[in-house]
């Protein structure tokens, strides 16, 4: 699907004569100087940086498609050289650069791919290995700090996600199957495959973990099983209630609540649990935990299907997503799954389904396209320029990591023993 969203074709303000600005003697010495570190940076690729009226500055190794990226400030030249994993992204939101050519998941798909050569060197490694252990220690995500996380990105407003996400509101991974090209299709398709690996009976209790706005739960419902979903989204819970099938009311529940406190409450109660793009903001940390919520919660014999973004390294998430869209949030590898099930007593049958990151960028691509044409019918006052701008980076970044850095979604489906 074409992605018809670069920064030129949906900026709202006139930056027209950005690039016919005098410019100082002062603003000549910082370009040269910021241009000349970006370029150590820059190992592939083809880009043009532009500022003022100077002449552009290639840097890359002229590779692959073209892009231009123009800075429209001083403060954003300078700036986006401290702190750049964070500050790239704050200085787009700012209105500080603007990519006046090409797409831009594909060119923050550049940036990672540039990311990831620098990290292949030792010295990068080693610090990586230290900052992640004491991240991933430091994030402790509680049930109070579980609150704040999810209604930091979860309760934005309804009418935000209702603008850009299929008509049965699922915010993950759509599978796109090998003739499968609409949202919709696709993400019915992940419905059908997830209720086929759960190996679910008419009658079972079912518990939905992190239930989003229902549609699992739903669907369960309308396959004859007994869904609970919890949730700790107020926006989320009054949507799934208010939008359960009326031949389902009977077997679809919703709860705002905890894993922990829920599975406190209900040992030994459910044949199947299901989650789907929620062990992504357990943290580290609390693996064992969450696994051991799983074995508690089910029956001897009980089944559950676990579904998360998964990545091959422990690095941690990227600041500014932690900042701005997902505190506490770590994709986990594959691995860490398994043992941390394994730990908490449960069985692996068989080896994790692995869906590949094409599934993912498609679904981004359908979002970011859809966001974008709904934008000029959102509330502004809510949504501001800002917003709109931070949304884009976050979709379009999010697309690059999964064609880029071959993260991708696994179900890794568990047991209980009899």
């Amino acid at each position: 699907m074409a992605s018809q969203d670069e920064s030129t074709n949906t900026e709202r303000r006139d930056s027209s004569n950005a690039t016919s600005t005098p410019h100082t003697m002062s603003d000549r010495l910082a370009f040269a100087t910021v241009s000349t570190i970006i370029k150590k940076f820059f190992r592939v690729g083809n880009v043009d940086l532009v500022y003022k009226d100077l002449s552009p500055v290639t840097v890359g190794d002229g590779s692959g498609e073209k892009f231009i990226l123009r800075f429209n400030t001083r403060s954003a030249l300078t700036g986006i050289l401290y702190r750049p994993s964070l500050n790239i992204g704050e200085i787009f939101m700012d209105q500080g650069w603007d990519l006046v050519q090409g797409d831009l998941g594909h060119f923050m798909g550049l940036l990672l791919k540039n990311e990831e050569l620098l990290e292949e060197t030792f010295v990068f490694k080693s610090f990586d290995a230290i900052s992640s252990a004491l991240g991933h220690w430091l994030t402790v995500n509680s049930v109070d700090r579980s609150h704040q996380n999810v209604e930091h990105h979860y309760d934005l407003g309804n009418d935000l996600y209702t603008a850009f996400l299929d008509d049965k509101m699922l915010y993950s991974c759509a599978f796109f199957d090998e003739g499968i090209t609409s949202l919709e299709e696709a993400q019915a398709n992940k419905l059908r495959t997830t209720i086929d690996r759960l190996k679910m009976e008419p009658g079972m209790k079912v518990l939905e973990v992190g239930c989003g706005w229902g549609a699992m739960s739903h669907a369960i419902a309308e396959n004859g099983g007994e869904a609970t979903g919890i949730t700790l989204s107020r926006e989320q819970l009054e949507f799934a209630k208010s939008h359960t099938p009326k031949g389902v009311r009977d077997r679809a529940r919703f709860i705002l609540q905890d894993y922990r406190d829920h599975a406190r409450e209900n040992a030994g109660t459910y044949d199947r649990i299901v989650s789907i793009g929620m062990f992504e903001h357990v943290g580290r940390r609390h693996y064992k935990e969450y696994f051991d919520a799983v074995y508690s919660s089910l029956k001897p014999g009980g089944r559950a299907v676990i579904h998360s973004i998964v990545k091959d390294t422990t690095t941690r998430t990227n600041p500014w997503l932690r900042k701005y869209i997902f505190p506490g949030g770590q994709a986990p590898r594959i691995v860490d799954m398994t043992d941390a099930a394994k730990a908490a007593g449960l069985t692996v049958p068989h080896a994790p389904f692995e869906h590949v990151g094409h599934n993912y960028a498609e679904t981004l691509r359908h979002w970011r396209k859809r966001f974008n044409d709904a934008y000029p019918s959102l509330d502004h006052d809510r949504y501001d320029e800002r917003f709109r701008r931070m949304w884009l980076f976050y979709l379009s970044g999010s697309e690059a990591s999964f064609d880029a850095l071959g993260t991708r979604v696994a179900q890794v489906v568990v047991e209980k023993p009899l």
